[in-house]
């Protein structure tokens, strides 16, 4: 029989879209062999947004996003869109994932693989990490601004297996061996966000509210 587990993500961060943003020098250059996971839930999308953006907004890197017409991909920047072909449902908790292992990109979706697979390169991420939008080298020119929740956004200079995102979806930790960054975003005030990955990498907030619109669910463990 399955284990039972409760996922209880005290508070998330709220972002306007507009200028609200939560950054760090970036934790990862990494482009092969990683894996890029979060959780949104997005407000109603009527342009490109992209929800976390590992690099410079115009050249390189990664950013997991959503399309005008609310389709879930995500943008190697400056190289191709890795796409879902699923769309976000507004005010639902969703699960993303993103994995590049042995030079495919592979995206997933609530722990399942969605869309199809690319070989595409990507260009290493320089600059800053940003959470609600993105930035370029110098931690200016926001644009693509993403307006909804975010919670535990995470890096790993490894990709994470099918099962482990599955489970990892269910609520059971991926081992931590390889993790980059962990934003769990569970502070609740202040403008400070704590890397509990245990890298220093620590972030600061600009505009974004803490909310305790978050996602707690019993949820059973795949096998």
């Amino acid at each position: 029989m399955p284990r039972q587990l409760v996922r209880d993500f005290k508070t998330c961060l709220s972002f306007n879209g507009t200028s609200n943003k939560a950054t760090v020098a970036v934790p990862s250059t990494a482009i092969d062999n990683i894996t890029y996971s979060l959780w949104v839930k997005a407000n109603i999308v009527t342009a490109t947004e992209r929800i976390v953006t590992n690099g410079d907004n115009t050249a390189n890197g990664f950013a997991p996003s959503i399309a005008a017409d609310g389709t879930i991909y995500t943008e190697l920047l400056g190289i191709v869109n890795v796409s879902t072909g699923q769309k976000i449902i507004p005010g639902v908790w969703t699960f993303l994932t993103y994995t590049r292992t042995s030079g495919v990109s592979q995206m997933y979706i609530n722990g399942v693989a969605q869309g199809i697979t690319y070989n595409n390169t990507p260009i290493a991420p320089t600059g800053f990490l940003c959470a609600g939008g993105s930035v370029n080298g110098s931690n200016a020119g926001f644009g693509s601004g993403y307006a909804g929740l975010i919670d535990d956004v995470r890096i790993y200079e490894r990709p994470l297996s099918a099962t482990e995102i599955l489970n990892f979806y269910y609520g059971s930790e991926p081992a931590s061996t390889s993790l980059k960054i962990k934003w769990l975003m569970d502070e609740g005030s202040g403008t400070s966000l704590i890397d509990a990955s245990g890298n220093g990498n620590t972030g600061t907030i600009s505009g974004a509210t803490y909310s305790t619109d978050v996602f707690m669910k019993a949820r059973t463990v795949a096998s």
